[in-house]
């Protein structure tokens, strides 16, 4: 964590190759996928707005020169998503009132309070900064409060416990890729109440903490393993850019004409033919199930249909019991697969070409041991046959007994 009021004790040089620059400004700027601070150059007197360094800024920070109207640093070649909308927001404005609500207003105890900003457009990346907070709460200082900063639908995930304040930004995913400096004023507004405030440096990636303390909901169970009764669960998706399919030449023709979702038929017929090769294998003995967004089509009689149309509080934890009662999940690689594998016993992500660069940013790993993870996270390309991918589901599914006795040897204490 570094302090950002009274004074933002942070020197940009440090982490961005930016010309000398001296800070202009004490406040931040929330623009919620980056959160920033102004400065100017010391000889050509430019202004000078530059990433802090938290979230996926903490990997990618950028630069943008205001005067100039243009991105002053890239860490990476070539297009660069965060660094473009880095400079689509701050170009843009949008001057609407966003609404700040206060909810628990337990802070007033505190003279010192670390934010952890969870603010993004993307689903997946809210999750992962908000999973911070288990160890925030388990190694902070006495005293200081804890102040976490979402987005609504992040609000049913607050653990009752060990947080001081939420600060609910009343903004929709798909709104947070703008800049709104009224919320941003709202923010800073907030931060005079104490006499330091400190910014958490969130990881873009989760470990190391226990889904049920934010679910509520406990994970499955190692007992049930192999047990007639558990599920079996498919995460179904309809947008455009995650569709099943093998042929990616073909998706990518249909993506250019935007037809992609004519592919849904053969995407609900790809989960039933896949799900028909394990019934011949296990029969009764598991409760086919389709979980995620959506609602194409109708699954025969025998395949649990759980999905939804749309996800609140009551929908989200119903959904995070079906995960729990899942032995294995399976879907394709994205957000709609952080919460299923954190809470199901064993899981497969299924990568489409492009998203190599991604890998296992989709799969939360739940304190196992290496050989556990190697074994129960299975992360496979897409574009595998059926067949090789029932033979995982089987191998997985009749192995784990067998695995785990194994794993037992090798944590045997003997000479």
């Amino acid at each position: 964590m570094f302090q950002i009021y009274p004074s933002l004790d942070i020197d940009p040089k440090t982490y961005l190759p930016i010309p000398t620059v001296k800070l202009v400004s004490r406040d931040v700027i929330w623009q919620g996928l980056h959160v920033c601070a102004t400065a100017v150059t010391v000889n050509e007197n430019e202004s000078i707005l530059f990433d802090l360094p938290v979230g996926e800024a903490s990997i990618r920070p950028a630069a943008y020169n205001v005067t100039r109207k243009k991105v002053v640093s890239y860490f990476q070649t070539g297009f660069n998503w965060y660094t473009e909308i880095f400079k689509t927001i701050a170009q843009t404005p949008d001057s609407s009132d966003i609404k700040l609500g206060i909810l628990g207003n337990h802070a007033h105890g505190y003279k010192k309070i670390i934010v952890l900003n969870t603010l993004d457009a993307w689903y997946g990346h809210s999750l992962i900064y908000l999973f911070h907070l288990h160890k925030l709460i388990q190694n902070k200082p006495a005293d200081i409060g804890i102040v976490v900063l979402i987005q609504p639908f992040l609000e049913w995930m607050i653990p009752q416990n060990g947080v001081a304040e939420v600060w609910k930004a009343g903004i929709k995913l798909s709104e947070a890729k703008k800049y709104y400096p009224v919320l941003s004023q709202k923010i800073n507004d907030q931060l005079v109440r104490f006499d330091e405030v400190y910014l958490s440096e969130t990881p873009i990636l989760a470990d190391g903490f226990d889904i049920s303390f934010f679910t509520q909901v406990p994970v499955f169970s190692e007992e049930r393993f192999g047990k007639p009764g558990n599920r079996i669960t498919f995460i179904w998706r309809e947008d455009k850019n995650r569709l099943w399919l093998k042929n990616y030449y073909l998706y990518g023709a249909l993506k250019l004409l935007k037809w992609q979702k004519i592919l849904l038929p053969l995407q609900k017929a790809r989960v039933v033919w896949l799900f028909r090769k394990l019934r011949r294998l296990w029969g009764a003995d598991v409760v086919f199930t389709i979980a995620g967004l959506g609602n194409y089509g109708k699954f025969p009689a025998w395949i649990a249909d759980e999905r939804t149309t749309d996800f609140d509080a009551a929908t989200e934890k119903k959904l995070c019991h079906i995960y729990a009662e899942s032995e294995i999940v399976a879907g394709i690689h994205g957000s709609g697969m952080i919460l299923p594998s954190a809470h199901a016993g064993m899981t497969i992500s299924m990568m489409p070409p492009k998203r190599w660069g991604n890998y296992a940013e989709d799969i939360i790993f739940q304190g196992e041991k290496t050989f556990d993870c190697l074994f129960r996270k299975r992360i496979v390309p897409l574009n595998m046959s059926l067949n090789e991918l029932r033979d995982i589901f089987k191998s997985m599914r009749s192995g784990i007994e067998q695995f785990n006795q194994k794993v037992a040897t090798a944590n045997r204490k003997s000479l």
